[in-house]
Parts: C-alpha cells; structure tokens; sequence
C-alpha cells in the first residue's frame, strides 16, 4: 500500500502515538517506573502495516530504582 506523505507528513500523524511512564513509591523507598506505549489511531495503524512495523514493539517495561 502506497502512503501519500512525505516525511514530514508521516511525523505529523504519527506524533499522537505516546509512551507513557509511571513512577510509584514502593514501601521500601524505591520507585517502580512503568513506561507502555499508546494504542496506534487506525491512520497510524495503516503506515505501520505499509512500513512492515510491529506497532506492539513497545511491551511494558518495569525499572525500580
């Protein structure tokens, strides 16, 4: 499938889709950070299949420190 955008374009409606980072304080002083990337919008999700994107790249990620 042909995207009709140049790059500048791609930015532009890609630029919605966010990851998003927690920290909670643990009861031992730590803080848990909890970083998820967004659902793609369905014109997100449409240059993600053209490109061959996994659009789930972005599991969960857990880092106490």
């Amino acid at each position: 499938m042909a995207i009709p955008l140049v790059w500048e374009g791609l930015r532009r409606e890609l630029e919605g889709q966010d990851r998003v980072t927690v920290g909670l304080k643990r009861a031992d002083g730590k803080t848990l950070h909890i970083r998820k990337a967004s659902r793609p919008e369905p014109r997100q999700q449409v240059i993600y299949d053209a490109l061959g994107i996994n659009d789930r790249r972005g599991k969960a990620e857990k880092t106490a420190v």
